[in-house]
């Protein structure tokens, strides 16, 4: 970028007008830019927000007014099936007399429709269809449950009515006997539902009988566009899952910003669905006119941003071309020169500034011989001056102190009474074992005394660091970095000793607070190991011991119902907290992956994860097994630990078995074997700084469990091992087919 301006500066020269005016112009670019960007983001961003909620708030308002349909139906039936009137006409099967009591009562509820069944399920009357009756009823589910004395309600599709709301209620006699059933609601395809949603929030809404549409509000070509049917991947979400699902879909053509869920029957399965949505083409168009308008502002900005830079440059530049003129003569030589000052303001200080140098000028010249030597003298004071308080000026926020050889102090920097509380005086008047502890008065006893014997023996002084403890005057202790050297007179010979204290008290408390953080972490990581097992099927016996705190070691197993015990062993290169922390995002991957069967593709699927996460100097070393207990096998993974124990008809004591390293590369070169098991086998799995400290002092009988365990036990306790030891030993007792 420098480069290019430099090119850009020598292939076009521009003056300082078109320069100030380019600023301006690039000035109010970078702030429309910076302006405009986040502001048409969140416009869209809020009105896609908006159009979402008001998309739910619709389907939510559709499914109140349906819900409330329900309750109003079911109110209007009971009221309607608990007339006595009604029940009587029914057992008299009196169609004119049931008719004139529905009728006006039916209309005023403004239900859509109201039949009535005798006890058998013979319709006697309908409401909305007087001529038609004599039909058989019981084939409808809610007709059924109306007769056998209970309230039915829901939304139903049948011969009666295409999709409705169905409350169907049985109607008694004053004996309390079932004489009949009336069933009344609301049609969901008349469009009364999806209008009332579309006036109350604006936005469209659809009412769906299985994935066609019954009833919407959206329009094409002046013509509800009932009967098309649903998106195929809503169609499975909504009507196939029974899911909610809000998103953005293309309905006939254009983008929506859609909610959907399922209208769920008498069945407890989905019947249809319920609809609503924005256009996403309103939005676009709002964001289209704030752009123009925008646009247009900016522009006419600009304009007067150019016209503005125009007369503001030539007001500065005009003066400034005047000064530079005047300049190039005094720099040539001529003194004689005077800018006339026709403004206050910077440009007229500037004048002024350019008038004084001028005289400042003609005294510097007039008096530079003579002042020539005068300068070399105080040069060389200056450098004096310089030596002698440079170590002043660079610890002035320490402490700094001399003292004579006995440990007197002689003295003493004013910065001691901020740190220690002390005043000089009082600070010069204090002994050794005054102003520090007990302990760090004794190292600065034992450093007096081996400086005066290093000056007796003529050897040279080399400069030392201490970490003291000082007293303060208000009893508090601080710790302070004392860095103490030699004082010199001309003749080389030491007379003194000074040094600067540095306040390191909040250093060791954050050492002290970090020892206790990692102490803690080892007993968490140790906590989250699991402990031993013993069933009819196996045992399971393990052993941790971390080289420091924490470690790279761990280990798991699991067994499964299904007759399968998954486990491993790993250990992450590296010590300490860093190791740890890798640790537990390997053991996640690791423990994932004891839920699923053992095979090549499962642990390279873990190394992938892992050669993501881990960094380039960082891998694991692993070995996974599986026994299965019905099939009499072991599945064994390696990756890295290609050592390991075994008992087995086909083993006896060390094994070795080939195996790459794991999150170094995007392939791990693994290696994986199945051996049949039978009641006995033992394997022994360890890591390698267990493997180090048995592999020159192998146990001679693996097949003994107990023995083989106790030596391993024994080994891991030793304190002369150089790694994290971790072991996890697996002995099979018995086998499904022996066990039951």
């Amino acid at each position: 970028m420098n480069k290019w301006i430099k090119w850009f500066k020598r292939r076009i020269s521009l003056n300082l007008t078109n320069r100030l005016m380019l600023y301006y112009i690039l000035v109010i670019f970078l702030i429309v830019g910076a302006t405009m960007g986040p502001t048409l983001y969140l416009f869209s961003d809020t009105m896609q927000k908006m159009n979402e909620d008001r998309a739910l708030q619709g389907l939510e308002g559709l499914a109140s007014i349906i819900e409330m349909n329900k309750q109003d139906a079911l109110e209007h039936g009971s009221i309607l099936a608990g007339n006595p009137i009604l029940a009587s006409a029914i057992e008299s099967k009196d169609t004119v007399q049931i008719l004139g009591i529905l009728q006006p009562r039916v209309e005023k509820a403004k239900l859509d429709f109201a039949t009535v069944t005798d006890d058998k399920g013979i319709v006697i009357a309908r409401v909305h269809a007087p001529v038609k009756k004599g039909d058989d009823l019981t084939n409808q589910s809610n007709i059924r449950r109306a007769l056998l004395g209970e309230e039915a309600t829901g939304i139903e599709s049948n011969s009666e009515m295409k999709f409705a709301i169905i409350v169907s209620i049985p109607v008694k006699n004053k004996q309390g006997e079932i004489v009949g059933a009336i069933s009344t609601g609301y049609d969901l395809e008349n469009n009364k539902a999806v209008d009332q949603v579309k006036k109350m929030f604006n936005t469209d809404a659809t009412i769906f009988l299985g994935n066609v549409r019954l009833s919407t509000t959206i329009i094409k070509d002046g013509q509800r566009i009932a009967g098309t049917t649903l998106n195929e991947m809503i169609d499975q979400r909504v009507l196939r899952q029974g899911e909610k699902y809000i998103g953005q879909t293309e309905i006939v053509g254009e983008k929506y910003v859609t909610a959907y869920m399922p209208l769920i029957g008498v069945d407890e399965r989905p019947i249809g669905a319920i609809f609503a949505g924005q256009k996403v083409a309103n939005s676009l168009a709002a964001r289209n006119k704030l752009i123009c308008t925008v646009t247009g502002v900016v522009l006419v900005a600009i304009i007067f941003v150019i016209f503005l830079a125009v007369f503001m440059a030539k007001g500065i530049v005009t003066p400034i071309r005047t000064i530079a003129r005047i300049a190039g003569l005094v720099a040539i030589g001529d003194l004689t020169q005077h800018v006339e000052i026709t403004s206050r303001d910077e440009v007229g200080r500037m004048g002024n500034a350019f008038n004084h140098m001028v005289n400042q000028l003609k005294k510097l010249i007039a008096a530079l011989n003579c002042e020539i030597q005068e300068r070399k003298q105080i040069e060389v004071m200056v450098r004096q001056s310089e030596k002698r308080y440079r170590l002043l000026a660079e610890n002035v926020t320490d402490v700094i102190w001399t003292m004579d050889l006995s440990g007197k102090l002689t003295y003493i920097s004013p910065s001691v009474q901020r740190l220690r509380g002390y005043t000089v005086e009082e600070a010069l008047e204090l002994t050794t074992e005054q102003w520090l502890t007990s302990s760090s008065a004794a190292i600065a006893v034992r450093n007096i005394q081996w400086l005066n014997e290093m000056i007796k023996s003529g050897q040279k002084i080399e400069s030392r660091r201490l970490e003291l403890e000082i007293r303060c005057k208000d009893g508090t202790l601080v710790w302070v970095e004392s860095t103490c050297s030699g004082i010199y007179n001309a003749d080389g010979e030491i007379y003194g000793i000074q040094g600067v204290d540095r306040d390191i008290t909040d250093e060791r408390q954050l050492e002290r607070k970090i020892r206790q953080d990692v102490q803690l972490a080892g007993k968490l990581q140790k906590a989250l190991l699991p402990g031993d097992a013993n069933n009819e099927l196996f045992i399971v016996r393990a052993a941790y011991a971390p080289l420091r705190e924490v470690s790279g070691d761990f280990y798991n197993y699991l067994f499964h119902s299904d007759g399968i015990l998954r486990g491993y062993i790993s250990d992450i290169s590296g010590h300490g907290i860093a190791t740890a922390l890798n640790s537990a995002a390997v053991r996640f991957s690791l423990d994932e992956a004891l839920g699923k069967k053992l095979t090549l593709e499962l642990v390279q699927s873990v190394n992938t994860k892992l050669v993501e996460y881990l960094s380039d100097e960082t891998f694991v070393a692993l070995i996974m097994f599986e026994f299965d207990f019905y099939a009499k096998t072991v599945t064994l993974v390696t990756g890295g630990i290609n050592h390991f124990l075994a008992s087995t008809q086909q083993f006896n004591g060390l094994v070795t078995m080939p195996g790459g390293l794991i999150g170094l590369f995007e392939v791990a070169d693994l290696n994986i074997v199945k051996v049949p098991i039978q009641p006995g086998d033992a394997f022994y799995f360890v890591t390698d700084g267990l493997m180090d400290l048995i592999k020159d002092n192998m146990p001679d009988q693996v097949h003994d469990f107990e023995k083989s365990i106790d030596f391993l036990e024994e080994q891991i306790q030793k304190t002369s091992k150089l790694d994290d030891c971790s072991m996890l030993c697996v002995k099979i007792q018995n086998l499904y087919n022996q066990y039951f």
